[in-house]
């Protein structure tokens, strides 16, 4: 069972084995979440030590090792000298309830929106698929850019929905249209089909709305949610993030442009066995190396 301890960064936690061999001992925990903003390797680095502060004997040695909230695992990926702490990492995560887990991907998306809401544009190392966007007007769906900003949500008709926002970055164009598709965040199901989910056009400078496609709802919910999504709050919001997308695809087409790429300096320093620049953990060519050629 995981549980905060007081701490001026909030990143310690007490850890109380519920069964087995070391049942009811108690390990204190640093997590440390890879902190580049716009990395998808779901890793936590976490140092365990003896919890000092309690009565209760420990029998485990300190160890570091990293696990992947994404997949509810420990992550083998990392330098081979951590072998023998990852044993002991494999006896951690088959402690883990679920709801253990539910809380390390809690901690894992909180921090990253944290960092993604905080970093300045030009630190972001971020992908554009640059001859769809300026010679087709490819909509850049928002999170596709930035992975772990905050979703939106809108509530109609006893409904919940989650907004998957679509801007257009080409270079002089001056409109202020989101695409919004609107997918139920109340209910799990399999990948639902495209025509299913409805879509909204906002114009947020003009605070107007259309339909865009009717999907499976019905038109007075959806007049609701166009409403809803036509205020001076959410039009801000909308701006807000056309504002951050337009920015960031600028900064990717001068570093294009000129060779500069962050993807391509980190390509050509950055050894395949050496530790990842993005702060994971894991060795260059089990983390990014994959996405630099993109």
């Amino acid at each position: 069972m995981l549980e905060q301890l007081p701490a001026p960064d909030n990143d310690r936690y007490r850890f109380t084995c519920s069964s087995g061999d070391h049942a009811d001992e108690q390990y204190e925990l640093r997590l440390s979440v890879c902190p580049n903003p716009v990395c998808r390797c779901g890793s936590i680095s976490i140092q365990m030590t003896s919890d000092a502060s309690t009565d209760h004997g420990v029998s485990l040695p300190p160890a570091t090792f990293l696990i992947d909230v994404m997949n509810g695992c420990l992550d083998t990926t990392g330098d081979k000298t951590m072998q023998a702490e990852q044993a002991l990492g494999e006896l951690f995560v088959d402690r883990l309830s679920d709801e253990d887990w539910a809380s390390l991907r809690g901690i894992f998306f909180s921090v990253k929106r944290f960092l993604t809401e905080n970093a300045a544009d030009e630190d972001l190392d971020v992908y554009f698929p640059v001859s769809e966007i300026d010679r087709d007007s490819l909509m850049v769906d928002f999170h596709q850019i930035l992975p772990y900003a905050e979703i939106k949500l809108v509530e109609a008709c006893d409904k919940r929905f989650a907004l998957m926002e679509h801007y257009c970055v080409k270079p002089g164009c001056s409109c202020s249209d989101v695409f919004v598709t609107l997918v139920n965040a109340d209910v799990v199901s399999e990948v639902p089909s495209a025509d299913d989910e409805p879509v909204l056009v906002i114009d947020y400078k003009s605070r107007s709305w259309r339909v865009e496609r009717l999907g499976r709802e019905n038109a007075v919910l959806l007049e609701h949610l166009g409403t809803r999504l036509s205020t001076e709050d959410d039009a801000r919001h909308f701006q807000a993030r056309h504002d951050r997308l337009r920015s960031l695809y600028l900064l990717y087409k001068q570093r294009h442009r000129s060779g500069s790429s962050t993807r391509v300096r980190d390509a050509r320093k950055v050894g395949r066995n050496d530790p990842c620049p993005c702060g994971s953990g894991k060795k260059y060519k089990k983390c990014c190396l994959g996405s630099a050629g993109r």
